[in-house]
């Protein structure tokens, strides 16, 4: 499944490839994995993402709405500190022992992945992005 979309002036397809293939850490099964393809001009990102139980395929033009706005979300999330991520999202930083939480860290880690992904497809500022994208998309 493939799309277009037009964000910032800007035209960014994606693609969904069902791949049946990977676990998530949190027990989503492979039958809900996909791999989402994200182009803009000569550049393509890609992320896992993993759809419901109860609608493993991605179908139509909003599923792929759906996982774009996750990339967006966990992109805009790792443009933050580690502190303002943890403040903002409700983690913890620092576990029992008063050390760096290091499961926090790494969801951390992967939203700023997220972000440097967002940052090379150069489609200008994330926030306006998002904005955009949720106006003309209705996510």
């Amino acid at each position: 499944m493939n799309t277009a979309i037009e964000v910032n002036g800007k035209t960014i397809s994606i693609e969904s490839v069902w791949t049946n293939e990977k676990k998530s850490s949190w027990g989503a099964h492979e039958n809900q994995h996909h791999t989402i393809l994200v182009t803009h001009e000569d550049t393509t990102v890609s992320f896992d993402y993993w759809a419901s139980q109860a609608k493993p395929s991605i179908e139509c033009e909003q599923d792929l709405h759906d996982a774009f706005n996750c990339f967006l979300l966990d992109a805009m999330s790792g443009d933050n500190t580690h502190n303002g991520f943890c403040d903002e999202l409700g983690y913890e930083m620092y576990n029992d022992e008063g050390e760096i939480d290091t499961d926090t860290l790494d969801v951390y880690n992967s939203c700023v992945k997220m972000n440097n992904k967002f940052n090379s497809l150069n489609i200008g500022d994330i926030y306006d992005c998002s904005n955009d994208f949720s106006e003309k998309y209705d996510v």
